[in-house]
Order: C-alpha cells, then sequence, then structure tokens
C-alpha cells in the first residue's frame, strides 16, 4: 500500500526501480527475515522514507521483487478480516481461486521453480514463509500450541499448491475449486477455527 499521506520525499526518478534491484540483491544474500527496510534503502541511496512511501511495507517490497501484486500473506489477511466463521472454505478458495488466475499464479511457479538451482532464493523463501505466512496464522490462531496448528496449515495449503501447481498430479490437478474446498476445508478447519475454545 502507498502512503499517499505525506508528499513524495526526494529521491530522483529512478529511485523507485533502484529500491527494488536493490531490495532483490539484499534478500537474495541474507534473506527475508534480516533484512530492514533501512538497510535496503541505504543501499539504493534513498531516505528509507521513500521505501515507505513507494511500497508501504517490507512484505509488499518482497511482492514487487517478485513480480507479484499480492503476498501470500496480504491474502491471509484479507481472509480473516471477512470473520473467523468458515474461515477454513475461505482460505482454500481463495487459494484456488487465485492460483487458478495465471496472472497470480505464473511469478510464483517461476520462483519456486529458480528456487531449486538457487540457495539463496530457497532461504529467502523459506524465511519468507515462517515470518509472514507461518506467522499470520500462528498469531490467527492463538494459544500455546498455535505454532503446531499452523505448521498443519502451512503444511496443507504447501501441499495443494505443489500437487496443483507446481507438479500438475492428478487427481488434484482436474479437481474443481469446490471439490478441493470440500476436500481439505474439513483438515483445516479443527487448526484455523480454535479461537475462544478452551486450552
Amino acid at each position: 500500500m502507498v502512503n499517499n499521506r505525506a508528499g513524495r520525499p526526494r529521491g530522483g526518478s529512478d529511485a523507485r526501480e533502484r529500491i527494488i534491484a536493490a531490495a532483490r540483491t539484499r534478500f537474495e544474500h541474507d534473506g527475508y527475515a534480516a533484512v530492514s527496510v533501512r538497510a535496503i534503502a541505504r543501499d539504493a541511496g534513498v531516505d528509507h522514507s521513500l521505501v515507505n512511501y513507494h511500497f508501504g511495507t517490507k512484505e509488499a517490497l518482497f511482492g514487487h521483487v517478485l513480480a507479484i501484486a499480492m503476498t501470500p500473506g496480504e491474502v491471509m489477511d484479507k481472509v480473516f478480516a471477512a470473520g473467523s466463521d468458515h474461515v477454513a472454505e475461505r482460505l482454500v478458495g481463495t487459494a484456488v481461486t487465485l492460483w487458478d488466475q495465471p496472472v497470480f499464479s505464473g511469478p510464483l511457479l517461476a520462483v519456486l521453480r529458480s528456487a531449486d538451482d538457487d540457495s539463496g532464493l530457497r532461504r529467502t523463501l523459506g524465511t519468507f514463509i515462517s515470518t509472514e505466512v507461518h506467522g499470520r496464522l500462528r498469531d490467527h490462531i492463538g494459544g500455546p500450541d498455535a505454532s503446531l496448528h499452523a505448521t498443519a496449515v502451512v503444511t496443507v495449503m504447501g501441499g495443494l499448491i505443489f500437487s496443483r501447481y507446481v507438479m500438475g498430479a492428478e487427481p488434484m490437478a482436474s479437481m474443481s475449486r469446490e471439490q478441493i474446498v470440500a476436500t481439505l476445508a474439513p483438515m483445516l478447519a479443527p487448526h484455523l477455527e480454535r479461537r475462544g475454545r478452551p486450552r
């Protein structure tokens, strides 16, 4: 999300491109979690406020580095914002709807395939999933065992993406959105819909 509340900080007409290039290098070398917005700004030769102006958050900047319109963490934010009822169905349904669109899945699939031969990219993706995806799930679920339940959700959703979109494995590749939701949501509901229950 771009912050338009204040005037645009100075940084040159190519500042946005320099920031993305600096972020790509930092993420590849240091991994997602270890990189700060200030470090990216310093490498790009701009004030850190310009990074916030153009991208809003480090996660959104990472999405631009990957050339995707919305990160998985941002997708989850939208799912959780709609309420806690039927959250498993919404999560699976939203994921399938988005990944079935080449404009969303194409860049992500390219990154996943590139990661096979790029240890730095694998580390970056791993820390991103741990920080932004697993972390969001853990915070949503809550409680002392939230991390375990979040791990279960990440594992099931990762299996969906790998089997349907990376490998094109049957029968998952040919199943309808409704069939996938009906199959996977009951597995995820016990992990996602625990808020307010006794711990």
